[in-house]
């Protein structure tokens, strides 16, 4: 399943393309059975669809989906990073610090796949810190359905800086122990995320093609 969640997140499995369990388990060596319970998985985070007679496709997501989860999910990384930089150690901030390190690098090979990686690692150190199980758990649905999105932001002209940049204001937030700014920060760099996409996608379509 990580391996399609993986190549649908970064592009290789196009909209309404099809996803035969016949061929997917040729693929991978495994019976049908297993193969169907990640279709369900995938299709309960958003990524495909299944429709009696014809199988399963990649989902296309409306403008306005995006538009509501990057509202959400602006407001759960706020909070997120306002508790977790209440907690962070010092173990925690240098781990931030060599994965920011590690971002500048990326993004001088562009490397979004890698970037995108790191991005996740820094924000999830961010999270487990608050110590809210309950947030976690909205998160990790939230980010299951937003990958697509997020990724594509990414690749995106100019938002590797970008985003390259807010990140190193939220680490000397971190580190100065300034969880509003922190806090203010993080909202901005997901809202600044899908500003982007939403101006990418009404330049090009009416549906995300993803």
């Amino acid at each position: 399943m990580e391996t399609l969640e993986k190549e649908i997140v970064q592009g290789y499995l196009k909209p309404n393309e099809r996803m035969v369990e016949t061929e997917i388990s040729k693929r991978f060596s495994v019976s049908r059975t297993p193969i169907r319970e990640a279709m369900r998985i995938l299709e309960s985070n958003g990524y495909i669809t299944f429709a009696p007679h014809r199988g399963w496709k990649v989902k296309e997501v409306s403008i306005d989906e995006v538009k509501e989860a990057y509202v959400v999910r602006a407001h759960l990384a706020s909070l997120s990073t306002e508790l977790g930089c209440q907690n962070l150690n010092d173990k925690d901030l240098n781990l931030l610090e060599k994965i920011v390190k590690d971002m500048k690098l990326a993004v001088r090979s562009a490397n979004v796949a890698e970037y995108f990686t790191l991005n996740i690692k820094f924000h999830d150190i961010i999270e487990t810190a608050g110590g809210n199980g309950t947030l976690s758990r909205i998160m990790e649905s939230l980010d299951k359905m937003t990958y697509r999105y997020r990724f594509l932001s990414l690749s995106l002209h100019g938002r590797l800086t970008q985003s390259l940049e807010e990140h190193a204001k939220i680490m000397e937030a971190l580190k100065k122990k300034d969880h509003e700014a922190a806090a203010q920060i993080a909202k901005e760099s997901a809202l600044n995320s899908g500003k982007l996409l939403m101006k990418y996608f009404l330049n090009h379509s009416s549906a995300v093609r993803l």
